[in-house]
């Protein structure tokens, strides 16, 4: 008989490493990477993206243009 324990352990591995290594971008950001504590050159576009776990961490940055309204400032004049 086979033992199977080998053969689920490595499916457990590459289960967590696929699972650790997807990560989304989304629309309107950008994926910026760094290895080791080194930024990486290049970018990810958004969508789903791989990376290498616990080696490669990510970050989403905007790029795109962000407009806030502001409504009712209080203001204090003073005349002298």
């Amino acid at each position: 008989m086979i033992d199977l324990l080998p053969i689920i352990f490595i499916i457990g591995i590459i289960f967590v490493l696929i699972s650790g290594g997807i990560h989304k971008i989304s629309e309107g950001y950008i994926g910026l990477y760094w290895r080791g504590g080194a930024l990486m050159t290049g970018y990810s576009e958004p969508g789903f993206q791989l990376m290498i776990p616990f080696i490669t961490n990510f970050a989403q940055v905007q790029v795109t243009v962000e407009t806030d309204l502001v409504e009712e400032i209080p203001v204090n004049i003073i005349k002298i």
